[in-house]
């Protein structure tokens, strides 16, 4: 919605701020060891996982390798292990960069040694210290490419060991929107046992993984107030004010003719605060009309 102000309007109104956030997207085909972190969560017995670079023989090059071992399982329960790596630096704020639509997930996989599903795998977050991961399997055999799209925050579920058989709680999930807390994001392998069955040992890869991150776009309040001096006619200034985000810049536009799409720069761009921002502009005596507009940028 866009304002149309004159020098005699004396009505605040009521607009809309256009806010659009850009995708982002952490991804990594050279797997370097100082750029990942692995984090192991154990189910029960557990076992063991690791990771580490090698230089060749991926889907196109360099690759992260991993063997996994599951410790036999007690009886009624199951034993797992799985590892969540971590992309060092591929860190995400709802509060500051925008609420999360749904991901994108791709990844090249093979398993080496193993069997039937091979591991467990896919995207997998970290919020508020608690590990969060959406479940893929890599199949057994040479390099492929896995891939997930449109995956809301219901899709991952929680890491927990509360149950003896089950190693989710499929209940719980990360908060994707604006209020959400900083999330670290990286993938995960897993495997695990029968109910009382033995363990065993898997072998695999993963190359050219990647997560893209899609923001949602807004439509935030913004507010039009215009102010005037209660002693003199007509009103002399405009107040515009819009909701913010920090990291984030914003530019007011004004034309006097609509039909043109002709838009003005008003003030420079201004820089988000978190809160309300607001200009002013002044209104001359006959000045043209102004339909006012706040555009996020780029």
């Amino acid at each position: 919605m866009t304002i149309k102000t004159t020098a005699t309007t004396t009505l605040g109104v009521i607009g809309i701020a256009l806010t659009t956030h850009a995708d982002v997207t952490f991804s990594d085909s050279e797997f370097r060891d100082a750029d990942w972190e692995l984090v192991v969560l154990t189910h029960h017995a557990g076992g063991t996982t690791s990771g580490a670079h090698s230089e060749s023989g991926g889907c196109a090059g360099a690759y992260r390798s991993g063997i996994t071992r599951v410790n036999d399982a007690a009886p009624l329960t199951t034993s797992g292990i799985i590892g969540f790596h971590r992309k060092i630096g591929a860190v995400y704020s709802p509060r500051t960069q925008g609420a999360i639509a749904p991901l994108d997930y791709s990844e090249c996989a093979a398993v080496f040694d193993g069997f039937g599903d091979g591991q467990a795998t896919g995207p997998a977050l970290r919020q508020g210290g608690k590990v969060y991961v959406h479940y893929l399997t890599t199949g057994v055999g040479p390099w492929h490419t896995i891939q997930a799209r449109n995956l809301p925050a219901t899709n991952f579920v929680l890491v927990s060991s509360t149950s003896p058989t089950n190693p989710y709680d499929s209940t719980q999930h990360p908060d994707f929107s604006a209020s959400g807390a900083t999330i670290e994001f990286g993938f995960w392998r897993g495997n695990f046992t029968a109910v009382g069955s033995s363990g065993y040992r898997i072998t695999g890869g993963i190359d050219n993984w990647s997560v893209t991150v899609r923001s949602i776009s807004v439509s935030s309040p913004l507010e039009i107030r215009i102010r005037c001096n209660k002693a003199e006619q007509p009103c002399g200034e405009v107040e515009i004010c819009w909701n913010a985000l920090s990291n984030r810049v914003y530019q007011v536009q004004y034309c006097s003719d609509l039909t043109t799409n002709l838009w003005t720069d008003l003030l420079p761009p201004i820089p988000g605060d978190s809160g309300t921002n607001c200009v002013i502009d002044k209104i001359l005596v006959g000045q043209e009309q102004r339909f006012y507009r706040v555009v996020e940028l780029p």
